[in-house]
């Protein structure tokens, strides 16, 4: 539904949205959706393991690894990035903040996303032997399948100076996602092992394979590798993951709620016979790849979003909301969340009621770690939420007159409504948002009243 809910509102030709379990690589969700020439979305195609594309600036995890892993650079270090434009041959790297950011630290180049940075720090440190930084990347494992059960997996490409289209430009763009090619579970998996702190983990699709009840055969996770890089360079990464959400480019997902770690991208689509740039404008790929929460991870996630319309196109933007808008509902939902009870303070997701039947309210709110106040002697009453106390104020309905039912559930509306005399009619689900008969209006038995449910 988030995905579905963002690539209509960007009119986007596609998009996948995967969610991984962290310790296990158990894949828990995944969802892939293309837009159709009515403009309605399907599920006909599998993204996420299918299609093998530049991934832009998720990829700038890697790089940052690299460099770390051969000492090459430090987080604090200072790197200028002029006013934003750097030139490497005959091409011309910008940033995507015009002026560019001036002089600032590796880890705010990481969190702000800065082209010209990341990629002057992994020229000036491999330009002298490019393939040092091609073998560390493939050291990840970022060249290497799955090898996952669906069929259809697309090949990675790690390109070196031996490919016929490396070239003077080739190390400064690699290191910012471009003349790459990763599919989206690939990237993943990637991310799930730095939450993994270095532990990569295959995705895992099926427990088990039972027939007429029995237990054929049982799946176990899986481990690819045991230790992508060294703890220092897993911590360092990890707080400047942690950074671009709190200071960087995904700071408007930000929630003192739970941690999020992750990465946006924004990459260029290249066409096979027009490149980057075509007669009807840029096609631009929106991801965002993280973790959460950032502080214990549980769960991975990567969303995707390809050729979204109009101003908005940008992982911060298209991507990263609906990234959040998952892991919101996951974190609400799941009780049993590892540490939960750290975070329960801080939710302010207890939801209040409008109207309804208190003892049916007493039984809701037991579940959660709350403090009931005021409680009533009517039977029906509005909840009100203070952080984590709910205050009960009664509801009064005077005889004779229709009774407002705005905000209670069908069950308790209908009780309300009949037992006054009258017949009740509906359409949706959810609470009462709409009746046709406003409140006050002198009661007639018999008399019809619509009810709009949302």
């Amino acid at each position: 539904n988030s995905l579905r809910s963002k690539l209509e509102k960007s009119e986007a030709s596609h998009g996948t949205a995967v969610v991984m379990e962290v310790a296990t690589g158990k894949i828990k969700a995944i969802s892939n959706l293309t837009r159709t020439e009515g403009g309605s979305y399907i599920e006909s195609f599998n993204y996420a393991i299918g299609e093998s594309t530049e991934p832009g600036s998720t990829f700038k995890l890697a790089s940052m690894i690299a460099v770390l892993e051969d000492s090459k650079f430090s987080p604090e270090d200072l790197i200028n990035t002029g006013d934003g434009e750097i030139a490497y041959s005959d091409r011309v790297m910008r940033d995507a903040v015009r002026g560019g950011f001036g002089t600032i630290t590796v880890q705010n180049a990481f969190e702000v996303s800065s082209n010209v940075a990341i990629s002057k720090i992994v020229h000036d440190s491999y330009s002298n032997n490019p393939m040092r930084f091609v073998n560390r990347l493939r050291s990840l494992g970022l060249d290497k399948p799955l090898n996952v059960e669906i069929r259809g997996e697309a090949a990675p490409v790690i390109s070196d100076v031996t490919s016929s289209s490396w070239s003077a430009v080739s190390l400064p763009w690699m290191a910012i996602g471009y003349e790459v090619s990763l599919t989206p579970l690939q990237l993943l998996t990637f991310y799930n092992g730095i939450a993994n702190n270095g532990k990569v983990m295959k995705p895992m699709f099926v427990n088990e394979i039972r027939q007429t009840g029995k237990t054929v055969k049982k799946y176990s996770p899986t481990v690819i590798n045991e230790k992508l890089c060294s703890p220092e360079t897993i911590r360092k990464v990890k707080a400047m993951l942690e950074g671009v959400v709190k200071n960087g480019t995904a700071s408007n997902i930000y929630t003192s709620k739970y941690s999020i770690a992750g990465k946006t991208g924004t990459a260029q689509v290249a066409d096979t016979k027009h490149g980057y740039r075509r007669e009807s404008g840029v096609v631009y790929r929106a991801s965002f790849a993280g973790y959460f929460p950032a502080d214990n991870p549980v769960y991975s996630m990567i969303v995707v979003v390809h050729d979204p319309q109009g101003y908005a196109y940008n992982g911060s933007l298209i991507a990263a909301p609906v990234f959040r808008e998952i892991a919101d509902r996951i974190f609400a939902t799941q009780l049993d969340f590892p540490n939960h009870e750290l975070y329960r303070s801080k939710l302010a997701w207890l939801p209040s009621f409008r109207m309804g039947n208190f003892n049916d309210m007493k039984k809701f709110y037991s579940n959660f770690d709350c403090v009931l106040t005021d409680l009533p002697n009517n039977q029906w009453v509005q909840s009100v939420v203070n952080s984590d106390t709910v205050k009960f104020r009664e509801r009064e309905f005077v005889e004779n007159l229709v009774p407002s039912v705005i905000g209670m559930g069908l069950k308790d509306a209908i009780y309300m409504l009949e037992n006054v005399g009258m017949n009740v009619k509906f359409e949706g689900k959810g609470m009462v948002r709409k009746q046709s008969i406003r409140p006050g209006v002198r009661i007639r038995k018999g008399d019809e009243i619509f009810l709009e449910l949302s």
